[in-house]
């Protein structure tokens, strides 16, 4: 399985050529912009393909497929939202995919998929090298080499800014000579999906003085709701199929939890993660969705499945989001452990009931439907009353 093989600056420009036809993941924020203006401007380089794999995020349609065309950049953005949705966070909510059980992981899950994406385009379009902007304090960089490299991509991949770290001041800087001021006042990096959104960098850096400013959010922004809202989620063999009684697609489903949950101020996470050598970044995060399935899903889990079951689940559950996160998703652990959770899934049949408040999900009713809970526990006694032995030495069972 073959490594990376663009770790700088220096190594691009010895992999990319005027006659190159580079395949760069681009989400038409301030590193991928400044990736193609070095293509184009430095490397001479005039068949660069942008790609930007359409996830349900932020994308500025306009503004992105205008600077791919200031940069001679073709730009392709296939939407791949219901495979997201089916082979990476519909099996994330059965495996209770959160970071040391703190906050949903998403991005985790977007990379490997783009990965497969830019692979099938790279083959399509005649492409030998595909590169990316991750960076030494960002985990993508080991997910977006470590899904190309185990997807057996033959050609150049990795990131330039591996090894030749450059700041964003700079990059804004330069841009700006060429008369791109789209970033001049961009303080903040972000990356989002139908799943939610992360921000980082600016004052989002510093755990000791958190300041996230209120902008940031769109889906919690001001969440303003006085008065509470009912919310049931039916899900079938462990996939939400419905809302309110609503049959709706699984994208569709989440993105009006979104609405309504975020309305109500759900879903912000603050987190740090681990990066490579043992540091530790901070993170901010809005998932409403996420917080409501990941909680439903694990109510109507403990209705069906013993709790013998949920604790070895519980243990597998960590592992599965270990080789998420490292970047091992293509890799046969991860797949092992994916198939007994989603063999306990089958069984997570039934609706769970909520009425959301402003800051809070308060649990109203669980139906399952084949439930192993007691819902008489007076009844329930009375049965073994009624065949205790009838007196001391009665051995009968």
């Amino acid at each position: 399985m073959a490594g990376p093989t663009i770790h700088s600056i220096e190594s691009l420009s010895e992999e990319v050529s005027s006659k190159s036809r580079p395949l760069c993941l681009y989400s038409g924020g301030l590193d991928g912009t400044y990736l193609l203006y070095y293509l184009s401007s430095k490397l001479g380089c005039s068949q660069v393909i942008a790609l930007t794999v359409d996830l349900g995020g932020d994308i500025d349609r306009e503004v992105t497929g205008q600077l791919c065309q200031q940069l001679s950049a073709q730009w392709i953005i296939p939407d791949k939202q219901i495979e997201f949705a089916h082979d990476f966070v519909i099996p994330a909510i059965a495996a209770q995919a959160t970071y040391l059980s703190g906050h949903p992981i998403c991005a985790s899950l977007s990379r490997p998929l783009m990965a497969k994406v830019a692979c099938e385009v790279a083959k399509e379009f005649g492409c030998d090298i595909i590169i990316h902007t991750s960076n030494q304090s960002q985990n993508s960089l080991r997910r977006f080499n470590g899904a190309l490299a185990s997807l057996g991509f033959t050609g150049c991949f990795g990131s330039p800014f591996e090894m030749s770290p450059i700041s964003r001041e700079i990059k804004r800087h330069e841009l700006h000579s060429i008369g791109i001021n789209v970033f001049d006042h961009r303080v903040h990096s972000t990356d989002s999906n139908f799943w939610g959104r992360e921000f980082e960098y600016g004052e989002l850096d510093d755990p000791e003085s958190l300041a996230i400013p209120e902008f940031l959010y769109q889906w919690t922004n001001s969440p303003s709701e006085k008065v509470g809202r009912n919310l049931t989620i039916t899900f079938l063999n462990g996939v939400p199929i419905k809302l309110d009684g609503v049959t709706l697609d699984f994208v569709s489903l989440a993105k009006q939890i979104n609405i309504t949950a975020g309305t109500f101020g759900l879903g912000r996470y603050v987190g740090l993660e681990e990066i490579a050598g043992g540091a530790k970044v901070q993170e901010v995060r809005e998932m409403p969705a996420a917080y409501v399935l990941l909680d439903a899903y694990r109510r109507l889990e403990s209705c069906c499945v013993s709790a013998e079951c949920i604790r070895e689940k519980m243990h597998l559950e960590q592992l599965w989001v270990r080789e998420a996160i490292e970047g091992r998703w293509y890799d046969p652990l991860r797949h092992a452990v994916q198939a007994f959770i989603q063999d306990i899934a089958e069984r997570v049949t039934g609706e769970v009931s909520y009425e959301l408040k402003l800051n809070c999900l308060r649990l109203r009713a669980l139906k399952a439907e084949n439930p192993l809970y007691i819902r008489d526990r007076s009844q329930f006694e009375g049965h073994f009353e009624n065949t205790r032995p009838s007196k001391i030495g009665d051995h009968r069972l």
